[in-house]
């Protein structure tokens, strides 16, 4: 079996006073060894741009597998 990596992005869940129900923001073309504290730093940063509570954060990894 071979793995080759594709693509990553993270996705933020975000609730905040503006809206009844929860909000997510996507991100593409993420790093493929982005860290956990990189992760947390940038939803610090949307906290303080967009004035709401980050919730949740999902980092998602696409690879390919070939079967031999």
């Amino acid at each position: 079996m071979q793995k080759t990596w594709l693509k990553t992005g993270i996705n933020f869940t975000m609730e905040g006073a503006g809206h009844d129900k929860k909000v997510r923001r996507s991100f593409a073309n993420v790093d493929k060894d982005v860290s956990a504290v990189q992760v947390e730093e940038l939803a610090r940063a949307l906290k303080m741009l967009l004035e709401d509570e980050v919730t949740e954060a999902q980092v998602v990894t696409t690879e390919q597998v070939i079967l031999n």
